[in-house]
């Protein structure tokens, strides 16, 4: 069977904590789902349940 030419792969590395906190924010809804609960908390604020 011939040899087939195959990618060449890239050495795996660790991300540095500097590149693993920009991937996560990037990928994060962690500010709207926070400002949400802030809403909601102001909301109920104003509206109290009886």
């Amino acid at each position: 069977m011939p040899e087939v030419d195959r990618p060449q792969e890239l050495p795996a590395r660790l991300l540095t904590d500097a590149e693993m906190i920009e991937a996560c924010a990037a990928q994060t809804n962690r500010p709207d789902v926070l400002g949400s609960a802030h809403d909601l908390s102001d909301w109920l604020d104003e509206n109290p349940i009886a």
